[in-house]
């Protein structure tokens, strides 16, 4: 009795379990609606989001922390750790998703996607664009280096503005490389997040350069993904974007100047004479998705 009343509990919980996961990883957006939102501000959220952000760390922030450092111990943990919690959410709301377009229909119609099957009315539009506005919370991320004293790489701050203003219009345009990039994204940024949460309280995990790799993995990917899609695309593939050449480009594009970027701080981070005995214990990645 007690063996079968245990399991009728664990049932239970499992059914309820499965109904948490479906409830949030199921949730349904329409494109059509959300794609007329972006087109009544095409240009002035993006844009307006990328001025602001770029006034207020270089411009207003600055002068106002006047070079003195500062800690922000409890702030930067609970953001961290609320941007790797969200960068889980992210990563299993579009992997069940990818994944089973993938076993149904194959890499190459995946990626081509010429029916627009990944931009109906769907889980993959509500977390295509939580992606999206996760991208404009993320500027945060520099706000805060910069109250804290610290002056941002260039690497750090011109991924913020491009991603942002990538994925923004990639969505709007039904860029369907953009979903492997979400699921890609998402999962290094988990990682990223919960070292730089963990880091926060003193402990550093040990495997800050294999993240690192990751991030330059993720470049490589991205560039052949996108460069295979215009190989469909270019062959008759009818595949999905309204704006084919301009997408892509930039995709690729982008992905060259971030794999340069990191693997120009990989050289120098990890292969350097003056940074070897340095890197003898671990540091952090470079804080960049």
């Amino acid at each position: 009795r007690r063996v079968l009343f245990r399991s009728l509990i664990i049932m239970a919980a499992l059914q309820d379990l499965t109904a948490l996961y479906d409830a949030t990883f199921n949730m349904s957006w329409d494109f059509e609606d959300y794609s007329k939102f972006e087109y009544q501000h095409f240009v002035d959220v993006p844009f307006s989001a990328v001025i602001i952000y770029v006034l207020l760390i270089f411009v207003v922030i600055p002068p106002i922390v006047g070079g003195k450092k500062r800690d922000f111990k409890f702030v930067t943990f609970v953001w961290n750790a609320f941007l790797c919690l969200l960068s889980v959410c992210m990563f299993l709301g579009s992997l069940q998703h990818l994944g089973a377009k993938l076993l149904s229909s194959g890499i190459s119609e995946t990626i081509c996607d010429p029916n627009r099957d990944m931009f109906r009315e769907g889980p993959w539009i509500f977390w295509g664009y939580v992606f999206v506005w996760s991208k404009f919370i993320e500027l945060f991320d520099t706000i805060l280096m910069v109250a804290k004293g610290r002056k941002p790489d260039f690497l750090h701050w011109f991924h913020h503005v491009t991603v942002l203003l990538f994925t923004w219009y990639a969505t709007f345009w039904a860029y369907s490389p953009g979903w492997f990039f979400l699921t890609i994204n998402s999962l290094i940024h988990t990682f990223m997040y919960y070292y730089y949460a963990v880091a926060t309280l003193g402990r550093r995990p040990w495997w800050a350069k294999i993240l690192t790799v990751g991030q330059i993995a993720q470049m490589f990917i991205g560039i052949a993904i996108n460069g295979y899609w215009g190989y469909l695309y270019s062959n008759g593939g009818n595949c999905s974007c309204v704006q084919p050449y301009l997408i892509m480009g930039s995709a690729i594009a982008m992905y060259g100047v971030y794999l340069f970027l990191f693997l120009k701080f990989f050289v120098k981070k990890y292969s350097s004479p003056k940074t070897r005995s340095k890197n003898a214990r671990p540091s952090a990645a470079k804080k960049t998705k």
